[in-house]
């Protein structure tokens, strides 16, 4: 997978993101992707992610665990908490008791939110690690992430919510009206486990809803006067959308919420398992982070990726 050399990525800006030096700068949307899937057939013998990224779509309540450690001891796998193996030394231990709803999963066509995806356990896992056991370049500056403004999109389980709010300064985990009970179940639950001793280990996430179809209609209709939509949600920092999407007539929509929020000057960072070459970051100066942001992933490589974008502010004396 080519490489950017690092004179010449653009700066993140906000200085809460330190790219990777094999992260790149995406300058061809339709090469990006075409690129990512070679290198995923490449290593993967396979063009597609081979299925969902569903850490247990059947179950109700998962009870899971996993430990925080420095990389060298780290345990590669999330563990169900039976059977689990003893503790690497100096080890943090992360207890998880996560609510899903699978009948959701079935009765809600589009509906891929209420259950657990790894791809937001194993981040949360990476982060955390990079928070307790800091490496020389961390994917992100605890001292400026502790006051950022954070918005996730598409929150499903809140998982991510739960385990990233005490290390940010504000936290915001949106979702559809129908979904924001479960979120908020699983963010009340388990905010006071999120992986830490110190007092900040009390501090939760909000949970609001957000309709990307909604937002994405008032921008058009703003487009049509040569205006850009600002909604109040825009005055944040960071808005992450991890793994968040499977329906591709959802696309064109999360562009435009993603735009809409970033209006004002807020880093975007979308991370997504391979599935579709319908992704396109138009009106976004886009790097994908190399796969070192990604963390251990159960020694998968090339299925998952991560973008950070940004797009010009609005001048709101417009």
């Amino acid at each position: 997978m080519s490489t950017t050399p690092p004179s010449t990525l653009p700066e993140l800006p906000g200085g809460l993101f330190n790219a990777p030096p094999d992260s790149v700068l995406v300058e061809d949307a339709d090469e990006e992707i075409m690129e990512l899937y070679m290198n995923l057939e490449a290593t993967t013998g396979r063009a597609d992610s081979g299925g969902l990224g569903y850490l247990d779509a059947t179950a109700a309540e998962l009870e899971l665990s996993f430990e925080l450690a420095p990389p060298a001891v780290q345990a590669d796998t999330v563990k169900q908490a039976r059977g689990k193996r003893a503790k690497p030394a100096k080890a943090i231990t992360v207890d998880l008791t996560v609510v899903q709803d699978p009948s959701a999963l079935r009765a809600r066509v589009g509906d891929t939110g209420s259950v657990l995806w790894r791809s937001s356990l194993y981040l949360a896992r990476h982060l955390l690690t990079q928070h307790h056991f800091p490496p020389a370049s961390p994917l992100l500056d605890a001292t400026r992430l502790a006051s950022a403004r954070v918005l996730e999109l598409g929150a499903g389980t809140g998982v991510l919510a739960a385990l990233m709010a005490p290390l940010c300064g504000d936290y915001v985990a949106t979702d559809r009206a129908e979904n924001l009970r479960l979120v908020q179940r699983n963010v009340s639950a388990n905010a006071p486990k999120a992986g830490s001793s110190s007092s900040s280990s009390s501090k939760a996430a909000t949970v609001a809803p957000l309709d990307w179809a909604e937002v994405a209609a008032e921008a058009g209709r703003k487009a049509k006067s040569g205006a850009r939509y600002v909604p109040p949600e825009s005055d944040t920092d960071l808005v992450i959308a991890v793994d968040c999407i499977y329906n591709e007539s959802l696309v064109a929509p999360l562009v435009d919420t993603l735009a809409a929020l970033c209006a004002r000057g807020a880093l975007a960072w979308v991370v997504v398992e391979l599935r579709s070459s319908d992704v396109h970051p138009a009106g976004f100066t886009v790097v994908r982070l190399g796969e070192s942001a990604m963390g251990a992933w159960e020694g998968e490589r090339g299925r998952w990726v991560g973008w950070v974008g940004w797009c010009p502010p609005v001048d709101e004396r417009e």
